[in-house]
């Protein structure tokens, strides 16, 4: 998956009341390669409805432009400057649900263990975006459900991006997420990203172009059961980091 898809042992060291110390352990995704995220355990599904013959489901970044691909969109936030994960509104049909997912593979959960990654929409959204992060405990299931509005095995909720989807919810730079799970040790299942929005498509009032990037999972070998504290940034503090930048203005219309 690329040289910054790999394990590193040992990477935080905690020291603990008694003297000892803990070892984390941290499991990586740049998403240099989109297409070959399956071969590592990784799960692309879009449930979004309706679902056209030629709509997209998670892609490579889209940076350089081609012929045959969107014009240029923005740069990944690590690595090449079109590695990271994509989504945008032609998942679903024009006035659709988009719900497309991105599915971790099988993780075991533990106390402290925690996650981040980093997320952006386009420089000047005209067309709000939302994006959710869901975890099963249902060991390898990967069941999201019949349809856009049902999420299967993944009934857990760990945060929302731009949840009352407005123009200025969502980051136009790019942003970590990160939480951390608290009491949920000796449970298997996933993580999964879910790009969910209605009203969404070509001629929807919602839905534009997201990056996903930089996932990061770290393992403390702790155990337990139960919920998540979700460490999430203030959309203030977007507004902050956005004023000092200057943008390219966009064209009004979808050409991603």
């Amino acid at each position: 998956m690329g040289e910054r898809c790999h394990e590193t042992i040992g990477a935080v060291l905690l020291a603990l009341a008694a003297g000892t110390v803990a070892h984390a352990q941290t499991w990586e995704e740049g998403f240099d390669e989109v297409a070959g995220l399956t071969d590592a355990g990784w799960l692309i599904v879009n449930h979004s409805s309706p679902n056209p013959e030629n709509s997209t489901s998670v892609f490579q970044g889209n940076y350089q432009g081609s012929l045959f691909n969107p014009p240029p969109v923005f740069a990944g936030h690590e690595g090449g400057t079109d590695s990271y994960a994509a989504m945008n509104y032609n998942s679903a049909s024009s006035g659709g649900t988009i719900s497309t997912w991105l599915i971790s593979p099988v993780l075991t959960f533990g106390v402290g263990d925690s996650f981040s990654f980093f997320t952006r929409t386009v420089d000047q959204p005209q067309f709000p975006d939302r994006l959710e992060v869901r975890i099963s405990y249902s060991g390898t299931s990967a069941d999201v459900g019949l349809d856009a509005d049902e999420v299967g095995d993944f009934t857990t909720l760990l945060l929302t991006v731009n949840e009352d989807l407005t123009t200025t919810g969502y980051p136009s730079i790019w942003t970590e997420f990160a939480g951390e799970l608290q009491s949920v040790g000796g449970r298997t299942g996933r993580l999964a990203f879910r790009y969910w929005v209605p009203d969404a498509g070509q001629n929807g009032a919602n839905s534009d172009y997201i990056g996903i990037d930089s996932f990061q999972f770290t393992h403390s070998f702790a155990t337990g059961g139960g919920e998540l504290n979700a460490q999430v940034p203030e959309a203030g503090t977007w507004a902050a980091m956005i004023l000092p930048l200057a943008y390219v203005v966009r064209r009004l219309s979808r050409g991603r």
